[in-house]
């Protein structure tokens, strides 16, 4: 009788997880299209801090759950949300993105930006082999968020160059738009922590299992969406500044916040085949932005990388 129970409170809880991550995704891209638009119609899109707002933007899911998961002391859940959708990022949304429409890069700031963050991706590596305090390690990642931001400005990093007279605002909608956002990540992460945490519990699986191979890719979907669609209208730059800076600002503002406010040590060594697999896609995005290209053939090897992960994780 104990198991059938456990059984049908496994299924509960995995629909309850599943919906939940429906309702993250679904209202992050709301959100995302609301900044869109508020850039193309001010112009802030094609100035160095609308691509760091849409860079935060797309990391909000990854803010939630990291909130929520600090507050019920799940610190693991956030973690493996943050790391796995950093992998999900540059090597299956890209992966994908390369498989649908193949494409060169020539922007110098692209090339910059994935420097920047191979260069982020080897600070978990090393914190890992360290025994700072997790508020040491915490305020070391935001300075980097800081020092990337001012890198930014100053390299004036644009990603999107405007040809056309721009759209009016329409605000009431748009505030409409925001609302509902914001609303439905913030109830969508707090039940998709609740119920990762009571799946986790009853069949015994870690925490940073649950938030790597099933959060993260709940909260990655928004750049799915969004990327593999500003590919195909041939903007490839922003898909790829969108995906470069939403990793950056989850391993330095997201990790580092959630470092500084958790409540409970975390334990970075636990998470070491998650950062090494961050630093293996870090590297293999850097080789091939320094070819200069993205073909189908770099496309199905970065989605091989994210099979390989999930494989590794199992």
């Amino acid at each position: 009788m104990g198991s059938v129970w456990n059984m049908s409170e496994i299924l509960v809880q995995s629909a309850i997880l599943g919906f939940s991550l429906a309702v993250v995704a679904y209202s992050a891209t709301l959100i995302i299209n609301a900044v869109e638009k508020i850039e193309e119609a001010t112009g802030l899109g094609e100035v160095t801090i609308g691509f760091i707002l849409l860079s935060i933007v797309t990391s909000l899911p990854e803010f939630m759950v990291a909130t929520f998961s600090s507050l019920s002391g799940v610190a693991g859940i956030s973690v493996g949300d943050i790391l796995g959708s950093n992998v999900f990022n540059i090597s299956l949304v890209l992966g994908i993105c390369a498989l649908i429409r193949p494409f060169k890069v020539a922007g110098k700031s692209l090339e910059e930006l994935s420097e920047l963050l191979l260069f982020s991706s080897l600070i978990p590596l090393i914190l890992t082999q360290s025994m700072f305090p997790n508020e040491l390690v915490g305020i070391a990642l935001i300075g980097f968020f800081i020092f990337f931001a001012y890198f930014s400005v100053k390299r004036k990093i644009v990603l999107v160059k405007k040809e056309h007279p721009r759209p009016e605002l329409n605000k009431p909608h748009i505030a409409l738009t925001l609302l509902l956002g914001v609303a439905g990540t913030f109830l969508g992460a707090r039940f998709a922590v609740e119920s990762a945490t009571a799946v986790a519990q009853i069949l015994g699986i870690p925490l940073v299992v649950i938030g790597a191979k099933i959060v993260a890719i709940g909260t990655s979907l928004p750049e799915l969406a969004v990327d593999s669609t500003a590919v195909r209208r041939g903007r490839y730059e922003l898909a790829l500044g969108d995906i470069l800076g939403s990793n950056l600002t989850n391993l330095t503002l997201i990790f580092g916040t959630l470092l500084i406010t958790s409540p409970l040590t975390v334990n970075l060594t636990a998470f070491s085949l998650e950062v090494t697999f961050i630093l293996i896609s870090s590297i293999t995005i850097w080789y091939f932005l320094s070819k200069g290209r993205f073909s189908q053939r770099e496309g199905l090897t970065l989605v091989l990388l994210y099979v390989l992960f999930q494989a590794f994780l199992s």
